[in-house]
């Protein structure tokens, strides 16, 4: 089951979208985009209902995410770095 699903997820450098709905409601702490270089988008949802906290980091451009529609906790924000 999806709430299995814990720990960090990495993405890897293939991935373009992460569909809404996708990990909601698993116990994700963390989110590595570290090899995310095709990752555009993040849909509503996606993470919403994990326990991923704070500034997630990428050396890539930022994916467009709905902050303002859940994609992630309240809080979590992604920055290029």
């Amino acid at each position: 089951a999806y709430a299995d699903i814990r720990g960090t997820l990495v993405i890897p450098a293939n991935v373009k979208t992460i569909w809404g709905g996708a990990f909601s409601s698993t116990k994700l702490t963390g989110l590595d985009l570290s090899n995310a270089a095709s990752l555009v988008s993040i849909d509503v949802r996606a993470f919403y209902s994990t326990d991923i906290t704070g500034t997630i980091v990428t050396p890539f451009t930022v994916p467009t995410y709905a902050a303002n529609f859940n994609s992630f906790p309240a809080g979590v924000t992604i920055v290029k770095g």
